[in-house]
């Protein structure tokens, strides 16, 4: 009986922490779809008008965001998951 339970509550937790992991992982690639849709809106503001230098920092910061999500997927490996939350 105790091993039972015990087993049941080792395979709980364990998806407990697939859900978790599953959950950030969603978050960041949903983090990463905005920031591309930024970058890609800004691009063509930035097309249309090519001298507006508001539209230039703006490709510059959404570019830099999309670079740091991008950096970021690598580290969501199941070791490294819980030191990013």
């Amino acid at each position: 009986m105790i091993m039972k339970d015990s087993f049941h509550c080792y395979h709980q937790q364990n998806y407990n922490y697939q859900l978790q992991i599953s959950n950030r992982i969603k978050i960041a690639v949903q983090d990463l779809g905005t920031s591309c849709i930024d970058l890609v809106k800004d691009a063509g503001n930035l097309q249309v008008n090519p001298t507006d230098g508001f539209s230039k920092r703006e490709l510059q910061e959404h570019a830099r965001k999309v670079t740091e999500r991008v950096c970021l997927k690598p580290s969501l490996d199941v070791g490294s998951i819980l030191l990013l939350y």
